[in-house]
């Protein structure tokens, strides 16, 4: 993954995505999400070493609601920890809707105006990944019913992959960089 799209200005330069970059993302995040799909589910399954589920009419339709309905509250609390950390950092979150490729909705959480460290962005950037999955795995294991989590917090999984390509860029900037999260990626201050 590399610096595709910088653009500088007089003091900033700023990251957003190429489109080589954001293919790499999208695989990633599939990959990712086979992967969380597996091991979430294997975590459910052997809890109890029940595996058997059958979906028709009514409760297929019940099962696809439910899923939704837990990848969404998944994905408002992903921003939420993002906005606490953020305002942790002494600034105020700003969050909303965007388009991934004009085609996938994506929530999002920014600090317009705020420079942060690289450790504070690091941890703004990766703290959802760290809390929620945590958090997830255990459920999923232990708690009655942590099934019904294990497609959305494989879903989750990966979608923090753009956590993690924010968080590997900025952790490769020198140091002493202060960093804004914007929008569409991140200025670099040096």
């Amino acid at each position: 993954m590399t610096e595709e799209n910088p653009t500088t200005s007089s003091d900033a330069v700023e990251w957003t995505p190429g489109k080589s970059v954001v293919l790499f993302m999208n695989i990633a995040g599939i990959v990712l999400m086979a992967l969380g799909l597996v091991l979430y589910f294997l975590a459910w399954a052997g809890e109890d070493g029940s595996t058997s589920f059958v979906f028709s009419g009514l409760a297929m339709l019940v099962g696809l609601v439910v899923t939704l309905a837990l990848t969404f509250i998944l994905m408002v609390t992903h921003e939420g920890i993002h906005g606490v950390v953020v305002a942790a950092f002494g600034a105020k979150p700003k969050f909303g809707v965007t388009m991934i490729g004009k085609a996938i909705p994506a929530f999002y959480c920014t600090a317009p105006g705020k420079r942060f460290t690289k450790t504070q962005f690091l941890i703004v950037a990766l703290a959802p990944l760290v809390i929620l999955g945590g958090l997830l795995f255990p459920v999923v294991a232990f708690v009655p019913l942590g099934g019904w989590l294990v497609l959305p917090a494989a879903i989750h999984l990966g979608g923090c992959v753009g956590d993690m390509a924010l968080a590997w860029v900025a952790a490769r900037q020198p140091r002493g960089t202060l960093i804004e999260d914007m929008k569409s990626g991140m200025r670099f201050y040096r």
